[in-house]
């Protein structure tokens, strides 16, 4: 997981460190083609090219990584909770399928974010045993 983590660091650097971006180097290709170097604009075509392949599969990596988290926390809910998890299950596809109306999701949403809350801080404030 670190160097996953490294990995979406450098990435992130490597963004900050262009700050013109890809339009800005689209526009310099463009005057280096206009100009009568045609090499000069593949060159920075290239470069463009092979910077957001580095950040793509930067991306990807980051993604997978998230993907994985999400998927062993399912699972060992899933294993802890069974009943809860497909509780969950169900209402997220009943809700996501259309099945509740606005308001009425509100309402439960905002009893929910309540009652989270609530068992959040007696988890956090209870005393280590």
């Amino acid at each position: 997981m670190k160097s996953e983590q490294s990995g979406h660091d450098a990435a992130e650097g490597k963004a900050k460190k262009k700050p013109a971006g890809v339009s800005h180097e689209a526009k310099e290709a463009a005057h280096d083609f206009a100009a009568g170097r045609p090499e000069e604009a593949f060159e920075r075509i290239s470069d463009v090219s092979r910077n957001i392949r580095e950040d793509a599969t930067a991306l990807a990596q980051t993604l997978n990584t998230a993907a994985d988290e999400v998927q062993q926390f399912v699972q060992s809910q899933l294993e802890q909770r069974p009943y809860a998890t497909l509780g969950v299950a169900a209402g997220a596809g009943f809700i996501l399928g259309g099945g509740l109306s606005v308001k009425l999701g509100s309402v439960l949403f905002g009893i929910g974010g309540r009652l989270l809350a609530n068992v959040l801080l007696r988890e956090v404030l209870r005393p280590a045993t």
